[in-house]
């Protein structure tokens, strides 16, 4: 280890000569310390971030329960941001992640159950979500928009939508589409 340490110092001190600093009466020693911090905050700023289901894992497993992630999407919001899918607790909800200095912290979230009064949710006031099991309905529209589907399994499926502005829920139209054309809209019962 010491010869490593030798050699580094070595190598700080030539490139400390090579810029100059020995003639220009600098102290040797000022300059390899500059030289070390300088590396230091070069890599501490290359470190790389931890991916979404590492941090996912480490945010929801560290409770009593097990969560199954089984879809995300990133930079929902904005940048950094996720809106993940999981399973847990007899349920499958849906959870937002918003990304604050580089840490994701869960900010809102909601399991659903296909015996559940409540048909769909909002998440951060713009993410509009549901859970649909009657293999009869071929789409959900929010506003108008189509929503977009995530298979579950088991006959089950997860729909999301994330509008442009805030609304007021009762503002909000949602509305099953069954695969014979007939159209329902769903009330929000939270």
């Amino acid at each position: 280890m010491a010869k490593v340490k030798l050699s580094l110092w070595r190598f700080f001190e030539i490139i400390g000569a090579s810029w100059g600093f020995k003639e220009q009466g600098m102290q040797m020693k000022t300059v390899k310390i500059y030289l070390v911090l300088m590396v230091c905050v070069f890599l501490i700023g290359c470190t790389e971030q931890k991916s979404f289901e590492e941090q996912f894992n480490e945010i929801m497993n560290d409770k009593n329960s097990t969560y199954n992630l089984f879809h995300h999407e990133l930079n929902v919001l904005e940048k950094g941001d996720a809106f993940a899918f999981f399973e847990g607790e007899g349920k499958v909800w849906t959870s937002y992640f918003e990304n604050i200095d580089n840490k994701l912290i869960r900010r809102s979230g909601h399991g659903l159950e296909c015996s559940t009064p409540v048909n769909w949710t909002v998440n951060e006031r713009r993410i509009i979500s549901g859970l649909v099991c009657d293999s009869s309905i071929s789409k959900v529209t929010v506003n108008g928009d189509q929503a977009n589907f995530i298979e579950i399994g088991d006959g089950r499926r997860y729909w999301f939508q994330v509008i442009p502005t805030y609304q007021e829920v009762k503002d909000i139209n949602v509305k099953n589409v069954n695969r014979d054309g007939t159209e329902k809209f769903i009330e929000n019962t939270q």
